[in-house]
């Protein structure tokens, strides 16, 4: 038997562990982003508020 030669069921084990790691980071960064984009919405907000509460701002000036 060829040492060099890939047995079918560890290509498939390959193939599904590679599989889930790349989705694994996938999931990471979408999770990643939208935190980061929800954490300046909220920023954003309360700033807006905070000027319209405190200050006697008009929104979005």
């Amino acid at each position: 038997m060829n040492p060099f030669r890939l047995n079918i069921f560890e290509l498939f084990r390959n193939i599904i562990r590679t599989s889930l790691w790349l989705t694994l980071i996938i999931n990471t960064f979408i999770v990643s982003f939208g935190l980061v984009w929800f954490t300046y919405n909220i920023v954003t907000f309360s700033c807006h508020w905070m000027r319209l509460a405190w200050f006697s701002d008009e929104w979005g000036v």
